[in-house]
């Protein structure tokens, strides 16, 4: 068996894997959320728990209240009648801008009954596309990997 083959097909098999798994294991998305929100409440999940979320920002709100600034990351859910959204602890314009898909570790907070999601910093915001481009990039090497053992010469 041609060593180079398995390689590039164990390559391309890991990242076709990383591409369509990972984000749907390892996080969840504005429509999960707004499926587990209730009332003010979200089902299955209790204060302090802490999440990532994956998804695509589509507004982006900035407040200074008190001397305590907060950006609010309204989230694609699916449902344009809704909102979703994140609060991060400080100015997270110069992070993300609307229409960008990002990936933020998030803990569910309470206020007088009311629950939301508290992003502690805008440290903690990422565009998701350089993970993307890393996972695609390891499929495509294998690709290439492949198509090198296919062409070699014996």
């Amino acid at each position: 068996m041609n060593r180079l083959a398995v390689a590039g097909l164990a390559m391309t098999v890991a990242g076709l894997l990383l591409v369509v798994g990972f984000w749907p294991l390892t996080s969840v998305s504005g429509a999960d959320l707004l499926a587990s929100k209730n009332g003010s409440q979200y089902n299955g999940y209790t204060q302090g728990s802490q999440i990532t979320v994956h998804e695509r920002v589509i507004d982006i709100t900035f407040t200074n209240f008190f001397g305590n600034p907060t950006t609010t990351l309204y989230l694609e859910d699916g449902d344009p009648s809704t909102d979703t959204f994140l609060n991060v602890r400080g100015d997270a314009r110069t992070v993300v801008s609307p229409g960008d898909v990002i990936f933020a570790f998030a803990t569910l907070q309470v206020i007088s009954g009311f629950y939301y999601w508290e992003v502690a910093s805008p440290g903690n915001v990422h565009l998701s596309w350089p993970v993307d481009a890393l996972f695609y990039g390891i499929m495509a090497a294998g690709v290439v990997v492949l198509g090198v053992a296919a062409f070699r010469k014996r």
